[in-house]
Formats: structure tokens, sequence, C-alpha cells
């Protein structure tokens, strides 16, 4: 667990996790902060609050579409997308691989709406395949981007990438007027 190795959660933290599935990171992350796990598959919705109750932890899992609904800012981001191309658009099963047609677009739409998500100081960290080279270009154009761990497969490079807020220069942030 590549990601889950990666992610750092400070006490008291509020910490979101998007495509939560079955909730093995959020329920990490719960022993230490106030996490909102959520997913778009009733399926995983349904498998993470019984993961949560049978190990006693205490965290909020509710059906969301990415940062639709969502209010408030997060210490910290948490993001495993499905990456892999499209094949199968109405089986839930298939869709919690699949990343859209190019296996970039829900990795897209996460990065659209994190800033308005993530607390100034905090943190998004998401699992990234390095071949998709226009996400990770608009990642690095829109945030501070580091990379911390990478594991190479057979068939695949895999990135966590930690994604901040770009630093402020008087009281603005980079690249506003």
């Amino acid at each position: 667990m590549l990601l889950l190795e990666a992610v750092e959660v400070r006490l008291g933290e509020r910490v979101l996790e998007i495509g939560t599935g079955t909730g093995i990171i959020a329920l990490h992350a719960s022993r230490i902060g106030n996490v909102v796990a959520t997913d778009v598959n009733p399926f995983a919705v349904s498998l993470a609050r019984e993961n949560a109750r049978s190990n006693g932890l205490c965290m909020s899992v509710v059906r969301l579409d990415m940062f639709e609904g969502l209010k408030g800012e997060f210490g910290a981001v948490i993001f495993n997308p499905p990456y892999l191309r499209e094949v199968v658009k109405n089986d839930w099963r298939q869709r919690a691989w699949q990343g859209g047609a190019d296996g970039g677009i829900l990795i897209a739409r996460f990065l659209d709406g994190l800033s308005s998500h993530l607390k100034p100081d905090g943190r998004a960290f998401i699992l990234v395949p390095t071949d998709l080279h226009d996400v990770l270009e608009s990642a690095k154009e829109r945030f501070a981007v580091r990379e911390l761990k990478s594991m190479r497969l057979f068939f695949e490079q895999l990135a966590v990438l930690e994604l901040r807020l770009p630093e402020p220069c008087n009281g603005k942030y980079r690249g506003e007027g």
C-alpha cells in the first residue's frame, strides 16, 4: 500500500479521503484525525461504514462524487484515484478502476476542486501513474508538488505526490495579478 505508507496525518487534523473504497486509508487516519471518507460507489460506502463499525472507529462515510456537496477545508486530503482507461461505463465494479477515456479524467477533476477544500497549510496525497504527463503538468502549474514514494510495477510506474497550495507572495499567491 504505497499511498498508505506515504500519508501523514496530524493529531486532531480534519482529513478527507475521496474514493475511499474499503476505507483502509481512512480507517488508519481516523486513529489520529477527524475523518470524512467519501465514495461515489454505494457498495464502497456501505463497506467502508461496516469496516469502521467492526473496527470500533469513528469516521463519517458519505456517498459523494468528488468534492460535490462538501463544505469547509481539510488539513489533509487523500485520493487513490482509478486511472485505467475506461472500458465499461455502467458497472460499479469496473468503474472502481477506470479513470475515464484517457485514464486521467478523475485526477483532473480532483485537481480542479482541491484548492477550495485544502487549508492554506494543508497537504493532499495522491497516487498517480507517472505516464499521465498532462495531468502531472497541470498539478505542477497549480500546486507545490513533491514526490514522496514511487514503485515500479511490470507495466507501470506509480508515484505518491504531496500537493500543497503555492506559497503566498506579498499577500497574493504566485500567478495572481
